[in-house]
């Protein structure tokens, strides 16, 4: 598994599809500055259900700053996890907006989140796409499921981004 890759202009593959006319590259480094960003804790995971339909929220804290991301989708197992991945990428793009750093704005994406069955335990894993002024790197997160798979899949997708929000929040 390739934890990432990054490419350099044209148009993204849809899943399952191969790059067009995009050639794999090795991460693009990011600047932090003389010291790195701070780091970012999860403050709060909300799962609401309704019937068939599910709402997350995840709360994000970093130096006193409060960021949140929110999801909706069917309360089906398997999609709630996406949806904790993408109230990750939600709260994480929040805080991503107050950022200055020099390579510009950027945005998270989710491409893939799941629990996959790993030796004797579970393990939450995402694939994420991180777009900062204009070129796109594709990154990828695990976390280990000790008790509540919802927590372990914002722990995956932090995972995933933790080391370019150190820079574009420095």
């Amino acid at each position: 598994m390739t934890t990432s890759s990054s490419y350099s202009s044209g148009r993204l593959a849809g899943p399952g599809e191969t790059p067009v006319g995009i050639e794999p590259a090795p991460p693009r480094p990011l600047d932090i500055g003389e010291r790195p960003g701070p780091r970012v804790m999860i403050e709060n995971v909300r799962v609401n259900t309704f019937g068939t339909e599910a709402t997350v929220e995840v709360r994000l804290t970093v130096n006193g700053q409060v960021a949140a991301g929110e999801a909706t989708g069917p309360a089906v197992d398997g999609y709630l996890l996406r949806l904790c991945a993408t109230a990750t990428a939600g709260a994480v793009d929040e805080l991503l907006t107050t950022s200055d750093h020099a390579d510009g704005p950027a945005r998270c994406f989710v491409e893939h989140a799941a629990a996959v069955q790993f030796g004797s335990m579970q393990v939450a894993v995402v694939v994420m796409l991180l777009s900062v002024g204009g070129w796109v790197e594709q990154l990828s997160g695990s976390a280990v499921i000790t008790g509540d798979d919802r927590h372990a899949m914002v722990r995956a997708t932090l995972n995933a981004v933790n080391r370019r929000l150190e820079a574009l929040l420095s």
